[in-house]
């Protein structure tokens, strides 16, 4: 009776969870260092359409409470660019998490959702988002280069001219 118990319960070992936020677009979503694209192990409702991110995740401790939590990400001028959200019931295993960069979904969820801490400054590097008991949240957001994104001003300066200078060839 006991090793049925046993086998029923989560892992006992806390894991790692890591989410991505690609260069070249799209997130990504790691468990303990393994790629997941999908249901199954320890994630299930698992769905990703490039800027939302939600899956359930099986912790490896029981909630203590219930836990409705959320953190925002911050980009340049302190403007809301990402929202990450967990959700757990007392005595669950059962984490639900939402990450998105849609800027249509940057909505503050309602209660009873509280801010889990004040917004993380997007760097471009590994940041803890959530730690529980068990587990521990991270996410990473890509934030475009100065010199890129003066590249594409320039860019866009020297179009404006060349189409000025077709228009004033053509009078």
């Amino acid at each position: 009776m006991l090793a049925l118990l046993a086998a029923s319960l989560p892992n006992a070992q806390a894991s790692v969870i890591n989410i991505d936020e690609l260069a070249g677009g799209g997130l990504a979503l790691t468990i303990d260092g393994a790629l997941i694209t999908g249901n199954g192990g320890n994630v299930s409702a698992y769905s990703n359409d490039g800027e939302t991110l939600s899956f359930t995740f099986t912790s490896a401790q029981a909630w203590a409470n219930d836990t409705h939590q959320y953190q925002y990400l911050l980009g340049e001028g302190g403007v809301k660019s990402d929202l990450f959200t967990i959700s757990g019931a007392l005595g669950s295993f059962l984490n639900e998490i939402v990450f998105t960069s849609a800027s249509a979904k940057l909505v503050t969820p309602s209660s009873p959702f509280t801010e889990y801490s004040p917004g993380i400054v997007e760097n471009g590097n590994w940041q803890q988002v959530y730690a529980s008991a068990g587990d521990t949240f991270f996410a990473k957001v890509e934030v475009p280069e100065p010199s890129v994104l003066s590249l594409f001003g320039l860019g866009l300066l020297g179009l404006c001219f060349g189409k000025r200078s077709r228009v004033t060839s053509a009078a």
